[in-house]
């Protein structure tokens, strides 16, 4: 056992400087994620003051045993709060969106100001994890088409502008 471990131990000491570097670059990446998920919480509850959400739809959304049935494939859930997502206006929509999009920019920016030479690939990071939410919130929570197209597509553009207008990495050369 002694055998086998020793040559990693030994890279570990040797290589305390890329051990370190790996570590900085996870920890910048998380720093960007955990912006990115507060930005959009907040710019989601300045959307609920802005424009709320109609009581009945608001009791829908609240119903743990609806949501939890939606999310296991449940046909009536799922139908129950599509409904609850028509009655949603517009303009909340609209604002879900935009915090997609500028929680992945602002996300972006501080992972950034934290490590330069890697920010285009933590904006694909913060991107993918912003993906992975419209998908997974949509399995559970049908939004419209546009809604669903417009989360993928604006946050990780967001996301690669930023790192451009941060550091100069374009994804394009």
């Amino acid at each position: 056992m002694k055998g086998i471990l020793a040559p990693a131990a030994r890279l570990t000491v040797y290589r305390r400087g890329a051990t370190m570097d790996i570590v900085y670059a996870i920890l910048t990446a998380l720093a960007g994620v955990a912006s990115f998920a507060i930005t959009v919480a907040g710019i989601e509850a300045l959307s609920h003051r802005l424009v709320p959400v109609p009581k009945e739809a608001r009791a829908t959304f609240d119903d743990r045993e609806l949501m939890s049935r939606a999310r296991k494939g449940d046909a009536e859930a799922r139908a129950k709060l599509a409904a609850a997502m028509e009655m949603t206006g517009t303009g909340a929509k609209v604002m879900i969106v935009m915090g997609w999009t500028i929680g992945a920019a602002v996300g972006t920016w501080v992972a950034g100001l934290i490590n330069e030479d890697t920010v285009l690939r933590n904006s694909l990071i913060i991107a993918g994890f912003n993906a992975l939410g419209v998908f997974f919130v949509g399995r559970m929570l049908p939004h419209p088409r546009w809604m669903a197209i417009l989360g993928y597509l604006l946050p990780l553009a967001s996301a690669h502008f930023t790192a451009v207008a941060v550091s100069g990495a374009c994804l394009c050369h």
